[in-house]
């Protein structure tokens, strides 16, 4: 069993793979995995979806178990505004670290963990160029005014949830934002895998799995985690109760005298 913290390009996972697989005895226990032999599995707190599919398909099929799938600027964002940041992320980098400007492998990673952030991020969060600080030199998440501290606790995450689902937060929200419609709202558009859907919304991957099928059994879903109509309408309810809603305009102004003259009969 391999347990590291996060599964980036998979490279380094990989690597400690192979050391074990040039063993003659390990393949040969490993032939015999369905009976009295060995199996490998590999814990991580998060990976990338393809860092996990590059790990899953080495020669020794590992299990891969994670907690959450990691965001990427290409997993969270519409293809064009995945072009638009990356292109943005290259242009304010140095030539010279133009490969970097992604993260290690192009991952472009939107995570960071409380003791520091993973070389896959994109390089503008964490290497300094010119007179531009980053904001987490040398990968560096925590100390004064790290935005770790207050990104954290109920409130945060409500608000966090909010903005993913379009709903903008005013202290108290006007209804209940319950994960059923963080997680339908999510599934408007693919990929509706389950690795997918973690990593869009940052939630845990247990949580998502349960999520879907509690949707399915109100037939919000279909079994290709596809909107029903019933699943359409709760949408749209959601939208109409989270627009603003402005006040109510009335025929009957107030009237206002421009000039003032005597009553009559007075």
């Amino acid at each position: 069993m391999l347990v590291t913290d996060f599964i980036g390009s998979g490279d380094r996972i990989v690597d400690f793979l192979n050391a074990a697989w040039r063993v003659r005895s390990v393949r040969s226990w490993w032939s015999r995995r369905n009976s009295a032999g060995l199996t490998f599995d590999v814990v991580a707190f998060s990976g990338t979806i393809e860092g996990i599919e590059r790990v899953r398909s080495h020669s020794c099929q590992p299990s891969v178990h994670v907690s959450m799938v990691c965001p990427t600027i290409r997993s969270v964002l519409p293809p064009s505004k995945a072009d638009e940041i990356e292109a943005f992320c290259i242009k304010y980098m140095p030539p010279r670290l133009a490969d970097e400007a992604l993260g290690y492998g192009r991952t472009g990673a939107l995570i960071g963990f409380s003791h520091s952030m993973p070389n896959n991020a994109p390089a503008i969060f964490w290497k300094k160029f010119g007179r531009k600080d980053p904001l987490f030199p040398s990968r560096v998440t925590m100390g004064v005014g790290s935005p770790f501290s207050a990104a954290t606790g109920t409130h945060a995450e409500q608000n966090r949830l909010g903005a993913v689902i379009g709903v903008e937060s005013t202290g108290q929200p006007a209804q209940a934002i319950t994960v059923e419609t963080i997680v339908l709202t999510a599934l408007r558009r693919g990929p509706r895998l389950s690795e997918a859907i973690s990593g869009r919304l940052g939630l845990n991957l247990l949580v998502i799995e349960e999520t879907l099928l509690k949707l399915k059994e109100l037939q919000w879903i279909n079994g290709r985690n596809q909107l029903t109509e019933r699943g359409r309408l709760i949408l749209t309810r959601l939208e109409e109760n989270s627009a603003p809603k402005p006040l109510p305009k009335s025929r009957n102004g107030y009237y206002f005298p421009e000039s003032l003259r005597v009553p009559r009969d007075v």
